[in-house]
């Protein structure tokens, strides 16, 4: 009889989990951590303990590479304790409203499920949210904080600047281990219980250590939980995938079509009538070690997807769970292939959640003087700073990816306006802001060589020259800079982080001093 195992992942450092598909310059990371490489690194502990030369073999290889133990997602952890799911694809609601509910000027948005049917000609459906906790019958929006970092790759002949996204350090994530015999229970507890991890890529650069905190049994898959009211089946049933699920249809072909014969006999159903879906995909790949080189991509079902099926015939609660327990497809040993199967997907709301508004203490609590108040904004204040001045590299890669032509202006000209802005934080925002127009008006006075190379460039489709002085003269306007990088004050009950208009400013012209410079890097590296 399998059993579960539920436990808590802290990132101590930064964890980089790249996509299968990657830009040559740009390596974004996924938001979550992959059975996959929580399963490595159990495989790569237990070779250690045991001192094993070969898990090819005996016992090693039915259990750590056929599936004896099974390796679930780690997803973001909701309220301290609560393991997320992947946002169901097939909500919907008014584009206006999702604008305004992304962009944080609405704390709740009201969805509706829609799978082959009609809506109103301005609902859209709802993307950019990735994780939800169902709780009291709606979802809250779970974030995963991610960074930006700049390297330089010495190891060619010549060097050459990339960049890396990954989930930032501090969070908690929440895995599932199945396995099928209790004999390795107590093996399991004694290689994850508050022990280090080190996780995904980049491992001897300083990413991927984690700590394992809370190792628990259960006899039931701990899944499903959350989803305890939709049980109660009558003629249509939902699949939504908990996970990514690669699946082959019954003569051995790849598809992203679950089809309703399967789905038939496994719930010993008399009739299961497929009537639409809300699907996204996503190209899979691994590494064999054994060859040293990557596998073939393969289009698999994205999790969050959605299935709906017409049935006839009763829904055993039993079979449903060993159903629910097998899971789907290939490569069920990695956290591949999870689903639930629901009675019912209704209109909901979903509703914001920050990390930041878990607090140990209530500052209320404590009697501050004015100064101590004033020294808490300070350093609130310092954090605030801190977490702009780390955004630079972020907001500079957004930015140049829109930038067409930018080889059409000569390196010194690029040279020159990386000194202008360099000097331009010297000033303050009114004098600066005064200067660049001044310089930009005289450029354009002239119509000189200058002049024609900044008419070549295009800044997503509007002239560059425009586009700097856009920024430039918008530069000290705080709301602005909240609502284009997402950062916003830190608050501690009543007092909050006090940055000043000419600190704005002075982070915008680095931003621009430091586009300059990566055109010029980038040169360079080619």
């Amino acid at each position: 009889m399998s059993k579960y195992f539920s436990y808590y992942i802290e990132l101590l450092q930064d964890l980089k989990l790249a996509k299968t598909v990657n830009q040559p310059e740009y390596e974004q990371t996924i938001s979550y951590i992959t059975g996959s490489s929580i399963r490595g690194a159990y495989i790569s502990s237990y070779i250690s303990k045991y001192n094993i030369s070969n898990i090819n073999e005996g016992v090693h290889k039915e259990k750590l590479l056929q599936g004896g133990v099974k390796f679930l997602n780690a997803y973001p952890v909701y309220n301290k304790t609560e393991r997320s799911v992947p946002f169901p694809t097939c909500f919907f609601a008014p584009k206006d409203e999702i604008n305004n509910f992304i962009n944080g000027r609405k704390s709740s948005l009201e969805i509706i499920p829609c799978i082959g049917e009609g809506l109103c000609e301005n609902f859209e459906k709802v993307k950019g949210i990735e994780f939800v906790r169902s709780y009291k019958g709606n979802y809250k929006c779970i974030k995963v904080d991610k960074v930006m970092n700049l390297h330089i790759n010495k190891r060619d002949e010549v060097n050459r600047l990339f960049s890396y996204e990954a989930i930032k350090k501090g969070q908690v994530f929440k895995g599932i281990i199945k396995v099928e015999k209790n004999e390795y229970e107590n093996e399991i507890i004694e290689l994850l219980e508050n022990q280090i991890l080190y996780v995904g890529g980049s491992k001897g650069s300083g990413y991927g250590k984690c700590r394992v905190t809370k190792v628990e049994v259960m006899e039931e898959n701990p899944e499903y939980k959350q989803f305890v009211n939709c049980y109660d089946f009558d003629d249509e049933i939902y699949l939504v995938a908990l996970s990514d699920i690669i699946y082959r249809n019954d003569i051995g072909q790849y598809s992203t079509y679950i089809d309703e014969e399967f789905i038939k006999n496994n719930l010993e159903l008399d009739n299961v009538e497929f009537t639409g879906s809300s699907i996204e995909t996503v190209d899979v790949t691994a590494f064999n070690n054994k060859w040293n080189c990557c596998m073939p991509q393969i289009r698999a079902i994205k999790a969050g997807s959605v299935f709906k099926y017409k049935i006839s015939g009763e829904v055993k609660l039993e079979l449903l769970k060993k159903f629910m327990d097998k899971g789907i497809g290939e490569r069920r040993q990695d956290g591949f292939g999870r689903f639930v199967i629901l009675s019912k997907l209704e209109e909901t709301y979903i509703e914001t959640y920050y990390k930041c508004e878990k607090e140990k203490f209530k500052i209320s609590d404590i009697k501050l003087t004015d100064d101590n108040k004033s020294e808490v904004e300070k350093i609130l204040t310092s954090i605030f700073r801190n977490r702009a001045e780390s955004l630079i590299s972020k907001e500079v890669l957004k930015m140049y990816k829109f930038i067409k032509n930018p080889d059409s202006m000569d390196r010194s000209q690029w040279g020159n306006l990386m000194d202008l802005f360099r000097q331009l934080q010297f000033r303050n925002s009114e004098e600066g802001i005064a200067f660049f127009n001044s310089t930009m008006d005289h450029l354009y006075h002239k119509r000189s060589k200058s002049f024609d190379q900044f008419k070549r460039i295009k800044y997503n489709g509007e002239e560059f020259g425009n586009f700097l002085r856009r920024i430039v003269n918008s530069s000290s306007d705080f709301t602005k800079f909240k609502r284009e990088t997402g950062l916003s004050e830190i608050f501690i009950s009543d007092l909050k982080s006090k940055p000043d208009k000419e600190f704005i400013y002075r982070i915008n012209m680095k931003i621009l001093e430091e586009l300059c410079r990566y055109h010029l890097r980038k040169e360079d590296s080619q």
